[in-house]
Protein backbone atom coordinates (compact mmCIF):
# COMPACT_ATOMS: atom_id res chain seq x y z
CA UNK A 1 0.00 0.00 0.00
CA UNK A 2 2.55 2.52 0.68
CA UNK A 3 4.64 1.60 -2.15
CA UNK A 4 1.92 2.12 -4.47
CA UNK A 5 1.13 5.62 -2.58
CA UNK A 6 4.84 6.49 -3.02
CA UNK A 7 5.19 5.41 -6.82
CA UNK A 8 1.91 7.31 -7.61
CA UNK A 9 3.46 10.16 -5.49
CA UNK A 10 6.60 10.13 -7.82
CA UNK A 11 4.21 9.87 -10.98
CA UNK A 12 2.44 13.01 -10.04
CA UNK A 13 5.56 14.89 -9.21
CA UNK A 14 6.87 14.24 -12.10
CA UNK A 15 4.11 14.85 -14.52
CA UNK A 16 4.46 18.00 -12.20
CA UNK A 17 7.96 19.16 -13.17
CA UNK A 18 7.04 18.16 -16.75
CA UNK A 19 4.11 20.89 -16.61
CA UNK A 20 5.87 23.26 -15.16
CA UNK A 21 8.94 23.12 -17.31
CA UNK A 22 6.90 22.87 -20.18
CA UNK A 23 5.35 26.86 -18.78
CA UNK A 24 9.01 27.86 -18.90
CA UNK A 25 10.28 31.99 -18.64
CA UNK A 26 9.85 33.42 -22.04
CA UNK A 27 12.93 35.05 -22.98
CA UNK A 28 12.71 38.75 -23.59
CA UNK A 29 14.44 39.76 -26.83
CA UNK A 30 17.03 42.46 -26.46
CA UNK A 31 15.22 45.29 -27.85
CA UNK A 32 12.46 44.47 -26.12
CA UNK A 33 14.57 44.56 -22.54
CA UNK A 34 13.84 47.46 -20.33
CA UNK A 35 16.44 50.29 -20.66
CA UNK A 36 18.89 50.55 -17.48
CA UNK A 37 17.84 53.43 -15.35
CA UNK A 38 20.05 56.26 -15.09
CA UNK A 39 22.17 56.20 -11.76
CA UNK A 40 21.16 59.53 -10.51
CA UNK A 41 17.18 58.59 -11.15
CA UNK A 42 17.55 55.56 -9.48
CA UNK A 43 19.18 57.07 -6.14
CA UNK A 44 16.13 59.62 -6.10
CA UNK A 45 13.63 56.79 -6.43
CA UNK A 46 15.08 54.87 -3.72
CA UNK A 47 15.26 58.03 -1.57
CA UNK A 48 11.91 59.54 -2.68
CA UNK A 49 10.19 57.10 0.23
CA UNK A 50 12.66 57.01 3.01
CA UNK A 51 12.03 58.94 6.19
CA UNK A 52 14.57 59.93 7.86
CA UNK A 53 14.29 61.51 11.17
CA UNK A 54 16.37 64.91 11.77
CA UNK A 55 19.26 63.54 14.12
CA UNK A 56 20.09 61.38 11.61
CA UNK A 57 20.42 63.22 8.61
CA UNK A 58 21.85 65.61 10.59
CA UNK A 59 24.95 63.04 11.67
CA UNK A 60 23.59 63.45 15.02
CA UNK A 61 23.39 59.98 17.13
CA UNK A 62 20.32 59.15 19.22
CA UNK A 63 21.65 57.83 22.41
CA UNK A 64 20.92 54.06 22.77
CA UNK A 65 19.02 54.77 26.58
CA UNK A 66 16.45 57.14 24.48
CA UNK A 67 15.76 54.28 21.96
CA UNK A 68 15.52 51.45 24.79
CA UNK A 69 12.87 54.02 26.95
CA UNK A 70 11.22 54.08 23.90
CA UNK A 71 10.94 50.80 22.86
CA UNK A 72 10.16 49.70 26.71
CA UNK A 73 7.29 51.80 26.58
CA UNK A 74 6.38 50.94 23.37
CA UNK A 75 6.45 47.30 25.11
CA UNK A 76 4.46 48.31 28.23
CA UNK A 77 1.72 49.76 25.55
CA UNK A 78 1.29 46.50 23.98
CA UNK A 79 1.05 44.34 26.88
CA UNK A 80 -1.46 46.84 28.28
CA UNK A 81 -3.76 46.79 24.76
CA UNK A 82 -3.10 43.16 25.23
CA UNK A 83 -4.41 42.61 28.91
CA UNK A 84 -7.50 44.64 27.52
CA UNK A 85 -8.45 42.59 24.74
CA UNK A 86 -7.61 39.51 27.01
CA UNK A 87 -9.83 40.67 29.53
CA UNK A 88 -12.80 41.46 27.73
CA UNK A 89 -12.44 40.29 23.68
CA UNK A 90 -14.49 41.96 21.32
CA UNK A 91 -13.93 43.29 18.07
CA UNK A 92 -13.75 47.00 18.78
CA UNK A 93 -10.87 45.66 21.13
CA UNK A 94 -9.11 43.60 19.25
CA UNK A 95 -8.66 46.73 16.40
CA UNK A 96 -8.21 49.39 18.45
CA UNK A 97 -5.86 51.89 17.80
CA UNK A 98 -2.58 52.25 20.26
CA UNK A 99 -1.39 55.15 21.47
CA UNK A 100 2.39 53.93 21.04
CA UNK A 101 4.56 56.27 18.96
CA UNK A 102 6.13 53.50 17.16
CA UNK A 103 3.04 52.10 16.04
CA UNK A 104 2.73 52.41 12.28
Amino acid sequence: MMLTIGIIGMVVLVLGCGVFLSFGIEQVPAEQAPAAMDPAVLSRFLDAGSRIDDSVAAGRRVPVELLLSQLEQHIRLEEAAAETFLSAPSVRNLHARTTSTLAN
